[in-house]
């Protein structure tokens, strides 16, 4: 976007980076802000009139601080936010917990003002100075554009304002992508845009599982570095030192450019519960659904469905990896995203242990996931080499919760 409906003039870069901005009626060539960004493509400083503010970043390009020109008010205060589930700050209180401000916002991004009995008495419609708007991105004043990273946003439009820099997500399988200027695949309710390029999630559940596949000297770091959002960003690992080969396929896969999502679920392909049972609870289930599907006997319905060799043989299906566009006829995942899912150890998996599932998160996102963003055509297999991943799995996994049942502080009776 060049110029809004609002006649605001925007200008950019070679490398389509936003550089200056013009007010509306501001016909000359001198800026009312201008723009300037590192190498990394980060913003470094921003000058608006008078004030110019320089943004600090660590080494993982998370932004620590911030610093103005502009005069601080007479008597500065302390603020806390209060964020939903999305990082939207919508609660601002003071230190003695007073609420000084709240915020409400539509799905897009759009701060609600005025509507449904909000009221300036409850906090609502208080400029409290609070540049962290929707999903915490901070909101321009001068534009009124959210600062994404990559590219800025305007919640008014439900739209980013110039197109997504990463190409490679653009998916066949999701037609939503092909808007190189949306927003979440027009889904903001179950999705968010850390940096403005891609979309990642992680639930609870699945960041747990992943995280007990680690060996328990970098647990606590490597959760650490887990986002506020659930999310781990590119660079977020680079810091941490292990050698095991689970964390550095972790690693790995945190740094490439494409996105790969973990999460647990309560079914696999075409809808499947994640299940464990023996082959005979499995063949009277089958006996019982025949019957009733096709109005049998039983005698009809064990004459279709054969009884097993050996009814204690254990059956299971507790995990699967979706790939972006089906590849090699494996199960599309429903973001375009590559995605390791493991059961939840609800339903049908509920008898399923904690190890079953740890194990399991390590056999699909350093076994599969992990061979299919490297390119290894072997991605699919199974064999030595995913037991070997299992084995490491339940290794870390025992040796963390064998730690956390024994602390060294406490001394056995004598």
């Amino acid at each position: 976007m060049t110029k809004d409906k609002d006649s605001q003039r925007y200008v950019y870069d070679g490398e389509n980076k936003q550089t200056q901005f013009y007010a509306a009626g501001n016909s000359t060539t001198t800026p009312d802000a201008v723009y300037s960004y590192d190498g990394d493509g980060r913003r470094v400083k921003k000058v608006v009139g008078s004030e110019t503010t320089v943004f600090v970043y660590n080494a993982s390009g998370q932004m620590l601080a911030e610093y103005s020109t502009a005069t601080l008010p007479a008597n500065p205060s302390i603020s806390y936010l209060t964020s939903d589930t999305l990082g939207t700050p919508r609660i601002n209180t003071d230190a003695l917990g007073q609420v000084k401000a709240r915020h409400d916002y539509l799905p897009f991004g759009e701060e609600i003002i005025g509507m449904g009995g909000r009221t300036t008495q409850q906090g609502y419609v208080v400029a409290d100075n609070v540049r962290q708007k929707f999903t915490s991105k901070e909101r321009d004043n001068e534009t009124g554009l959210d600062y994404f990273g990559a590219r800025y946003y305007g919640s008014n439009l439900g739209r980013f304002t110039s197109v997504d820099p990463l190409m490679a997500s653009a998916r066949a399988s999701s037609p939503q992508s092909w808007n190189r200027y949306i927003y979440c695949y027009n889904n903001p309710l179950r999705y968010i845009d850390p940096d403005g390029m891609d979309v990642q999630t992680l639930d609870d559940k699945a960041s747990d599982l992943l995280i007990k596949t680690l060996p328990k000297e970098i647990r606590e770091q490597v959760n650490s570095a887990i986002d506020k959002n659930g999310l781990l960003v590119k660079g977020s690992l680079d810091k941490i030192k292990s050698k095991d080969a689970n964390f550095l396929a972790l690693k790995a896969m945190v740094n490439a450019k494409e996105v790969t999502e973990v999460a647990t679920s309560a079914i696999g392909q075409n809808g499947t519960p994640f299940f464990k049972t023996t082959a005979g609870a499995q063949y009277e289930k089958d006996i019982q659904a025949y019957m009733q599907a096709n109005n049998v006997s039983r005698a009809d319905a064990e004459k279709i469905i054969s009884k097993p060799a050996d009814p204690s043989e254990e059956w299971a299906y507790y995990g699967q990896t979706f790939s972006p566009n089906g590849e090699e006829n494996t199960p599309v995942s429903p973001s375009g995203n590559l995605r390791a899912v493991v059961t939840d150890r609800t339903g049908d998996a509920a008898g399923f242990s904690e190890e079953d599932a740890v194990i399991t998160m390590g056999h699909e996102l350093y076994g599969h996931s992990y061979k299919f963003r490297v390119g290894d055509k072997t991605w699919k297999d199974e064999g030595p080499a995913m037991k070997a991943i299992e084995e490491r799995t339940r290794k870390n996994y025992r040796d963390g919760e064998q730690k956390k049942n024994n602390p060294s502080n406490i001394k056995p009776k004598q």
